[in-house]
């Protein structure tokens, strides 16, 4: 059900975490996987890091050496959270991944998923968010093409939909939604309505905007976290489809 070689991920914590990627050849011929890790401002907004092209014989895993890509964290401050591109030599469907990061100070992964774009349809998004007692929930939506890309947000609540209106990506760029921070800035929206103050749990939509011509350019995801519970839930779900992963860890 592939629909292209490549795998994409959004939203890897780096900054007082430990990264780990695996990846694997499913085909029956060798194929040539390459790692990118891009700034959430974008290509042009801090340098990405390209690691060493794996070569991986037929039906081989392995597992990424990331030590280059921590030490370029540690001395740019933009890689502290970053987009994930793998390109891959082989055909549609010929590589899987998987990818996480541990909390150096927790011990909680959070889990990112690590796949190929899907069909036009899939750029979109639905996400479940959560922001009480502990829980925070983080909306990442990535644009994975080289060029721009817009997309339109809502948030939808019992009793209301507050709609964040047009926003435009540069290539490689990610917008990043905190909803504690959303709703606590207090405003207003394309229709000129406010967010409710005491507002604890809804629904996170976005869809494209434009025409792509039939390309795939933008994919996200939610990330909720209860330190208290140690919890990490990473939702990556398109409209009409359900599609989540879920960690639980104790510290």
């Amino acid at each position: 059900m592939a629909k292209q070689p490549h795998l994409f991920g959004t939203g890897l914590r780096l900054a007082g975490a430990i990264p780990r990627m695996a990846l694997k050849n499913t085909s029956s011929a060798p194929i040539t996987a390459t790692p990118k890790f891009i700034p959430l401002g974008g290509v042009a907004a801090g340098e990405p890091v390209t690691l060493p092209a794996l070569a991986l014989a037929p039906q081989q895993t392995a597992e990424v050496d990331l030590s280059p890509l921590m030490g370029a964290a540690k001395r740019s401050g933009d890689l502290d959270t970053v987009s994930v591109q793998v390109t891959n030599s082989g055909a549609p469907g010929s590589l899987i991944g998987a990818l996480y990061s541990s909390d150096k100070t927790t011990g909680v992964n959070y889990d990112v998923p690590l796949r190929d774009s899907g069909p036009v349809r899939s750029m979109t998004g639905v996400y479940p968010w959560k922001i009480s007692n502990d829980y925070t929930t983080i909306v990442y939506v990535t644009n994975i093409s080289d060029g721009p890309a817009e997309f339109v947000a809502q948030i939808h609540y019992d009793g209301g939909k507050y709609v964040i209106g047009v926003r435009k990506l540069a290539a490689g760029e990610t917008a990043v939604f905190d909803m504690k921070q959303v709703i606590d800035e207090q405003k207003l929206d394309y229709g000129k309505r406010l967010l409710p103050k005491n507002l604890q749990l809804g629904q996170f939509k976005w869809l494209i905007h434009g025409v792509t011509g039939g390309k795939i350019i933008l994919t996200g995801r939610a990330e909720m976290v209860s330190r208290s519970q140690s919890i990490s839930t990473s939702y990556s779900c398109a409209a009409g489809q359900t599609h989540y992963k879920f960690r639980n860890h104790s510290v």
